[in-house]
């Protein structure tokens, strides 16, 4: 019989291992999907078989988990009217970027990515804003959902940010015609300004 190689993974006390895979002589990698749970593993192990027996002392890969998520995720509502949304989304590029090609922005229902729409295209690694057009309707979206994107997949789990709609509408309209011609207006047009005028500039 061919010689074997069996891939384990095991935690760090080794009194646990898990088998992922064996693989036959003459080949030197597998793959290992996307969302594999890592538990409480710390260490991949590769061990060599024969007809007769598997060794005894492996050859040790300590795990090195990467995590590449956005923070300081960010947006002001611009656009100015209700159930409206428009503005930049901005954050801060993670620490570790050594896997991460882009990144990939949705409107979503909930903080971790529920019923979510995606805004614009891709975002490249190095890049720390996309643009939500003005009059996006809010619709059902609660949330802003940032995921990190690698050549292999997706992330999960997702950099979240809260909606606040913000609209700022004058109210109390009040205007006396006081040029008495036909066909012409004049007087003073007067208005209360909106509550909230934080992102009012005219």
């Amino acid at each position: 019989n061919s010689p074997q190689f069996v891939v384990t993974e095991v935690p760090a006390t080794v009194c646990e291992r898990h088998h992922i895979r064996t693989v036959s002589q003459g080949q030197a990698a597998i793959s290992v999907p996307a969302e594999t749970p890592l538990r409480d593993f710390t260490h991949l192990l590769i061990y060599s078989r024969s007809s007769l027996a598997e060794q005894t002392t492996p050859t040790v890969h300590r795990v090195d988990d990467v995590a590449s998520s956005v923070t300081a995720l960010s947006f002001t509502d611009k656009d100015l009217d209700a159930f409206e949304l428009g503005g930049l989304i901005s954050w801060v590029i993670p620490w570790r970027l050594d896997f991460v090609e882009s990144y990939a922005v949705y409107l979503a229902g909930t903080v971790s990515g529920f019923g979510r729409s995606k805004v614009g295209s891709d975002v490249r690694a190095n890049e720390t804003e996309a643009l939500l057009p003005a009059e996006t309707s809010l619709a059902s979206f609660r949330a802003i959902v940032v995921y990190s994107m690698s050549a292999l997949a997706e992330q999960t789990t997702p950099a979240a940010f809260l909606l606040e709609d913000v609209f700022s509408m004058v109210s109390n309209i009040t205007f006396m015609d006081y040029d008495l011609d036909v066909g012409e207006l004049g007087g003073v047009l007067e208005w209360q300004e909106p509550a909230d005028a934080s992102q009012v500039t005219q």
